[in-house]
């Protein structure tokens, strides 16, 4: 009897086995099948991350891996923006497990780019502000920019003119002026991140701002606007009549 029983039970063993992969396999097409149908939209992070999980680790459960990943740096955001290496120290995994998670914002951020250097107009800070949150969507330390536009507020280019550490980026005067007259910019918008921090302008921001107002003004290129972008969210001067500057 117990040779039988043995066969019995290692039968039902892998039986179960089976219908364990069964449930996985059948958990990602329908996670897939939801996102064909639905997007991203009503996603939750974790259900976001564990999709993109599938494809680097096949067949196990990665739900949790997904709750372990996000938790261990705070949120889904500050996850994908980080580097590969600290993916692997922090989460324990793979190479190609934190190759694929570190390029999904990468990847977002290129994309972005390339859509928004289509000659984009920018002609109001809404539209700006936009713009420069997704240029710095992967800066973890602070730093200046400058976009150069023409005559008809179309963008040109946006060069990033400095970084520092993460509550200091000099502003080289000289830099700047060498950037706009190379793009031939008949305006600018000025724009740097608060990353440690609020995006209200110190004290700083506004002294370094009027210096650059009185350089451009002998060069003849009007300075429509300075951007402060924090996280998702922008401080806009010309939204809030800083210095007098204006798109119109």
């Amino acid at each position: 009897m117990g040779a039988p029983g043995a066969k019995d039970g290692s039968s039902r063993k892998q039986t179960s086995g089976l219908a364990n992969n069964n449930v996985h396999v059948g958990h990602r097409e329908r996670v897939r099948r939801r996102f064909m149908l639905e997007g991203l939209s009503n996603f939750a992070p974790h259900e976001i991350l564990e999709l993109a999980l599938f494809y680097c680790i096949p067949m196990k459960d990665v739900n949790e891996l997904a709750h372990e990943m996000i938790n261990a740096f705070g949120d889904l955001p500050r996850l994908v923006e980080a580097s590969p290496q600290d993916i692997m120290s922090r989460c324990k995994v793979n190479e190609n497990t934190a190759v694929l998670v570190s390029f999904l914002s990468r990847f977002a951020q290129q994309y972005f780019q390339s859509r928004w250097s289509k000659r984009v107009v920018l002609d109001n800070f809404k539209d700006a502000g936009s713009y420069l949150v997704n240029m710095f969507m992967n800066k973890r330390v602070e730093a200046f920019c400058l976009t150069c536009l023409d005559a008809s507020r179309r963008l040109s280019s946006t060069e990033v003119i400095n970084e520092g550490t993460i509550g200091e980026a000099p502003v080289y005067l000289r830099n700047i002026a060498q950037a706009a007259l190379l793009h031939s910019a008949s305006c600018v918008i000025l724009s740097h991140n608060h990353p440690g921090g609020s995006r209200q302008p110190s004290r700083a921001d506004i002294s370094a701002t009027r210096q650059i107002i009185d350089v451009f003004s002998y060069l003849d290129i009007i300075v429509l606007d300075h951007i402060i972008v924090c996280d998702n969210n922008f401080f806009s001067f010309a939204e809030h009549n800083l210095l007098n500057l204006k798109y119109f």
